[in-house]
């Protein structure tokens, strides 16, 4: 979007030709002194004024300084973290393991709504299968019992997330992970200092401790950039489920096996067809390891940064696809020009925001 801003011209005449006197004062005023009596000059004629009349006078309005003060960039973990990270090899591995793992050297069509829903059917139904036969067959966890939970009720948002929906951003395998581990271990870690004073009064505030745990969670999960919806209740079922709260640490254990567990199935039926991906990114979308120039993000001249399109390695565009992006770049830089141009020749000020 273009902004434009126009300034005043310092000083404006009527119809005729205008003559401007010099002045040898640091403050001049400008103003037209009307002719009484009719003359032959068409112009009016304009003159300095030392002291105030009750003229109307024009005062020339300096132009919007072209320096903005600069605005901090908000706080992106990655932009910290990624540098460091490898670069993903996938395009080296052999093709079919490559393809199991979310790589994609074209773009195919994705598949038809009908086989779209079976395959969400069959992943949810063999990925929860697998975590409940997994939680049986593990030694127990709970203090109180012995046996493990028969599942965790997170994980049934979490199959809806990785089966139905398996491109969104919020179902790849950090937030998947990451979440819900840092929620378990949010939501025990409230749960022991609300119990700390005293079981009675850990029944009177329990529900104080759910809401506080869910909200930490997110918050947490917000700033590693790891929000993952289901891991939100695995927050609140660490705070207000007798079951789990007897697994103690162990909480943390059997979600993060089911979960992967439901990932190994979801890496099955997510790519079992070629127009279904799954994961689009196992860290980031964006580039890890060292950046190029140029490609990640530019920082504006606000302090706002110009996100760039960037492409994972391996990606090739179709040819269709090529074009509609020239032409786009070729509209934006025709518009931009023939803004310039405008504010040029209208005197204009022209604020280009990202």
């Amino acid at each position: 979007m273009f902004h434009s801003s126009m300034s005043p011209a310092p000083y404006t005449t009527s119809a005729g030709s205008s003559t401007a006197s010099s002045s040898t004062s640091s403050k001049t005023t400008l103003q037209a002194s009307p002719s009484p009596s009719p003359s032959p000059s068409p112009s009016p004629s304009i003159s300095p004024s030392p002291s105030p009349s009750p003229s109307p006078s024009l005062s020339p309005i300096p132009p919007p300084s072209p320096t903005h003060q600069p605005r901090r960039t908000p706080f992106d973990i990655d932009h910290h973290l990624n540098p460091y990270l490898p670069t993903p090899r996938l395009h080296l591995l052999p093709r079919p393991l490559a393809h199991l793992l979310g790589h994609r050297p074209h773009l195919h069509h994705p598949p038809r709504t009908l086989l779209t829903t079976l395959l969400a059917l069959l992943g949810t139904f063999t990925g929860l299968a697998l975590a409940t036969l997994l939680f049986h067959i593990l030694p127990s966890l709970s203090a109180a019992t012995d046996a493990n939970p028969l599942i965790i009720a997170s994980l049934g948002a979490t199959a809806i997330l990785l089966y139905s929906t398996p491109a969104s951003p919020l179902a790849q395998p950090r937030p998947l992970l990451l979440g819900q581990a840092i929620s378990a271990t949010v939501g025990i870690l409230i749960t022991l200092a609300f119990r700390s004073l005293g079981h009675e009064e850990f029944e009177r505030l329990r529900w104080l401790a759910g809401a506080l745990a869910v909200a930490i969670a997110a918050a947490v999960m917000s700033f590693t950039k790891t929000v993952h919806p289901p891991a939100g209740a695995t927050a609140l079922l660490a705070v207000t489920s007798d079951e789990i709260i007897e697994l103690g640490w162990g909480l943390v254990a059997l979600i993060e096996v089911g979960c992967a567990a439901m990932m190994v199935v979801a890496l099955v039926w997510g790519n079992l067809h070629k127009g279904r991906r799954y994961p689009v990114f196992w860290w980031t979308e964006m580039e890890l390891g060292e950046v190029e120039e140029g490609v990640v993000e530019k920082e504006m001249e606000e302090g706002r940064g110009e996100r760039v399109v960037v492409l994972p390695r391996g990606f090739v565009l179709s040819e269709g696809e090529r074009e509609v992006l020239e032409r786009i770049e070729g509209r934006v830089a025709a518009a931009a020009a023939a803004a310039a141009a405008a504010a040029v020749k209208g005197g204009m000020g022209v604020k280009v925001v990202p």
